[in-house]
């Protein structure tokens, strides 16, 4: 029996399945949720940006195994196949945050502004040291905008205490109060010295 092929139904099917998993993803993403637009690269269907082909070395694979049974198909089960498609999503989610991980730690340690904490819990000396290392931003008012810290949901309790403790502690308050002052005559400087391009 020859394979039957059928162009409409399946570019109609690849244009839906699309788009449910970037929802799903961008639901399931806490990490990606926040990113505008996350480009992925499959074979013919999924374009790049402007037209441009990335150098192979600046690709991330992202992949996951979506499987699903015949008795799912043959029986037109959509609540079994939306299980099977969230747990897809979760799985390509995981992937493209460990890419996405996995280039930002490269990038950070050839610009010499990584910290290896070893293992050890997130601490105020740990994340001085990580502003430290920082150039620091400010908004027109003069005012600190603070960096985006990514980290796994189950540490942000122990962060928040961290912060919340430091917050109560004068000579820690003095001590940032410090690092802000150097740091806003640093991003001064950068700022009267930045060339302005046509």
């Amino acid at each position: 029996m020859r394979k039957q092929d059928f162009p409409q139904i399946t570019s109609a099917w690849n244009e839906l399945f699309e788009s449910m998993m970037h929802r799903h993803i961008k639901q399931a993403g806490q990490m990606s949720s926040v990113i505008p637009s996350i480009p992925l690269f499959e074979g013919e269907k999924f374009g790049v940006a402007k037209g441009e082909v990335p150098e192979p070395e600046n690709l991330q694979e992202v992949s996951a195994t979506l499987v699903l049974e015949n008795q799912i198909v043959r029986t037109t089960n959509l609540f079994e196949f939306k299980r099977k498609l969230r747990d897809f999503a979760n799985d390509m989610v995981a992937s493209v945050e460990r890419g996405f991980v996995s280039t930002l730690e490269r990038q950070l340690s050839e610009a010499g502004q990584s910290v290896n904490f070893k293992g050890e819990p997130f601490t105020w000396e740990a994340y001085v040291q990580v502003l430290e290392k920082m150039p620091l931003q400010f908004d027109l008012l003069g005012r600190w905008v603070p960096p985006t810290i990514v980290l796994h949901p189950e540490q942000w309790p122990h962060v928040q205490r961290v912060i919340a403790d430091a917050e109560r502690d004068s000579e820690k308050m003095r001590q940032i109060r410090d690092l802000l002052m150097r740091k806003k005559a640093e991003f001064d400087d950068r700022e009267a010295s930045r060339k302005l391009v046509d």
